[in-house]
């Protein structure tokens, strides 16, 4: 395990996902202390003492997007990835910290949620839990793929009283906002994959 030093790295983090550790200001027993942690990101000592950064894939809303303070910080090295990468080349489209990719290549819902979490370090199916999240999804997708399906971490897990009812962001296990969903979707109890479809015109 190493770490890479971005020397003007992003110090935004909100802080339910950091953790000072006050007796700590030496920059190698704070990398030691990050090792021992399998969800610490990162660690800075720009305030002085040590200061964990701990979020994984299914962290929400871990940077603060208000703030643009910068530092020099200590990122942990990913298997597969370039040093101080949380994620593969080709993902952008970026949105407070979390990057996109689109897959154009055809396959089922079970295929692509493979393909994705089989990338190295934080990748997943993208889900969709907030209002700012769904329309950059929205923008993204009526930038980068007109016309075609893609597919959402969205999946039905059991059925419920209503079409809504059942499901979840599948890769964290967090359940589907109503709010997310187009009108008059999903249209029956037996769609199980989500998918951001194109408007067909009447």
């Amino acid at each position: 395990m190493g770490f890479r030093q971005v020397s003007s790295g992003s110090l935004c983090i909100r802080s339910a996902f950091t953790r000072t550790l006050a007796g700590i200001a030496s920059e190698l027993q704070c990398s030691i202390e990050c090792g021992r942690e399998p969800s610490c990101q990162a660690f800075t000592t720009a305030d002085g003492p040590c200061q964990l950064f701990l979020f994984d894939r299914c962290s929400k809303s871990v940077r603060d997007c208000g703030c643009s303070r910068r530092g020099r910080l200590f990122v942990k090295r990913q298997p597969g990835l370039e040093p101080g990468a949380l994620c593969p080349p080709g993902y952008g489209n970026e949105l407070c910290g979390v990057k996109y990719r689109t897959i154009s290549t055809t396959a089922s819902w079970s295929a692509q949620k493979l393909r994705c979490e089989s990338d190295s370090g934080l990748a997943m199916l993208a889900d969709v839990t907030d209002s700012p999240e769904k329309s950059h999804v929205e923008a993204m997708y009526t930038a980068l793929s007109p016309g075609v399906a893609v597919y959402l971490g969205g999946y039905r897990m059991f059925r419920g009283a209503a079409q809504t009812d059942g499901w979840l962001w599948a890769a964290c296990n967090i359940t589907v906002d109503k709010r997310v969903w187009a009108a008059g979707e999903p249209t029956d109890f037996e769609e199980k994959a989500m998918a951001r479809h194109t408007t067909l015109r009447k």
